[in-house]
């Protein structure tokens, strides 16, 4: 009976930490570089003129030097407006290196995850692969289970538009390889997060690739986007950032330095959770997924601060979000235990016009390359 339980409750705990894993709830990792050799470029400057898609750069005038909680409120929302105007612009290019972990909790047992990953991002196709290993459990005994469920790596290969030239649609195919642990030795933590980039490796070896052509899907009904006065593109972040979702605390921060003749901006909030109105207004979208992902109906989100780095030519350098939710966990009809997460993630970006080929990649032995037959000229 003992062991039934234990089984359950560490179920209950790689409910969280799937959570945690699907949806970027991440622990903030360390590296002293985040680029190297040829991908160096990542967080530094890159001239906006050189790339293959239209920007929107900061304008001086727009911001203001005033102090008050109004001003930093409007220069926050002002470059983190342009930044994420950019991010989704019409045949945009980017890399974006991501490096964090989450922590979860329920049931008296607790664990922690790490999480890496690397999009490169071209006008019509992208690569993705992403790497998550659970690295403590309390107790020890949930460790091995819960590895076995959730240690695992992806990769994905995507072209947009239909391939047969005789009908633009927006139709995609793509490539996708998911071996998962499930405890074999050879995917430690050394070899699963090398001390080099991209820091994230994965044996792809271990599973056939797989291919689909999904149908593209009809509207989601239960959103209306006029309902939730989005000023963002949601390219960003999900979360609805605006003047009212803003809290006045010491979080809410704009300054700026030159580097190299270029200013960098730096910004900061946190939202305002503390009341269910303010949780249904602000994380609508984002806790949908969460519950999903959780078997929870009444997740919430009780924390949501974010920084980010812009550059003034309106590209972002980095952005980093800490998140934390509670939740009542529906294993089944009688099992309901609490569980909680809290993260922490940061996004490392390059718009080099190197770092946003994938060819490129391939050929530095970076990722391992895959059979594109069929998809490609």
């Amino acid at each position: 009976m003992k062991r039934k339980v234990t089984k359950i409750t560490t179920l209950a705990l790689a409910i969280c930490l799937i959570a945690t894993f699907s949806y970027g709830c991440k622990k903030e990792e360390n590296v002293d570089n985040v680029g190297e050799a040829n991908y160096s470029h990542f967080e530094q400057y890159v001239d906006a003129t050189t790339l293959g898609f239209t920007t929107v750069a900061i304008d001086p005038d727009e911001i203001s030097a005033g102090t008050t909680v109004s001003d930093k409120k409007n220069n926050v929302l002002y470059v983190l407006g342009i930044a994420d105007t950019n991010y989704a612009a019409e045949g945009r290019q980017y890399a974006k290196l991501s490096l964090g972990g989450g922590s979860a909790e329920t049931a008296g047992l607790g664990g922690e995850m790490v999480v890496r990953s690397l999009k490169i991002q071209e006008t019509d196709r992208f690569y993705y692969q992403t790497v998550g290993r659970v690295i403590n459990g309390d107790p020890t005994v949930a460790l091995g289970l819960a590895q076995m469920i959730l240690d695992q790596g992806k990769r994905e290969y995507k072209v947009y538009g239909n391939l047969d030239d005789e009908d633009e649609t927006n139709d995609w195919i793509n490539y996708y390889q998911e071996p998962k642990n499930k405890g074999v030795k050879d995917m430690d933590s050394e070899d699963m997060f090398p001390d080099s980039f991209p820091y994230a490796d994965c044996d792809y070896d271990k599973v056939a690739m797989k291919s689909d052509t999904p149908t593209t899907a009809e509207p989601d009904p239960t959103f209306d986007d006029d309902d939730l006065t989005l000023e963002l593109t949601h390219s960003i972040t999900d979360f609805i950032i605006n003047n009212d979702s803003i809290l006045d605390n010491d979080n809410l921060i704009f300054s700026s330095e030159v580097i190299d003749g270029h200013t960098l901006y730096t910004i900061s909030y946190e939202l305002k959770l503390d009341t269910e109105a303010a949780q249904d207004m602000y994380t609508t979208r984002p806790r949908r997924g969460m519950r999903k992902a959780s078997t929870s109906s009444d997740l919430e989100y009780v924390k949501y601060i974010a920084s980010a780095k812009v550059w003034d030519n309106g590209l972002m350098q980095s952005y980093t979000s800490e998140e934390s939710w509670e939740a009542t966990l529906e294993l089944n009809k009688f099992l309901k235990p609490h569980g909680a997460s809290e993260s922490l993630n940061t996004d490392y970006y390059s718009w080099h016009p190197y770092d946003v080929d994938i060819d490129n990649y391939i050929d530095d032995e970076i990722i391992d390359n895959l059979d594109w037959t069929g998809l490609e000229d």
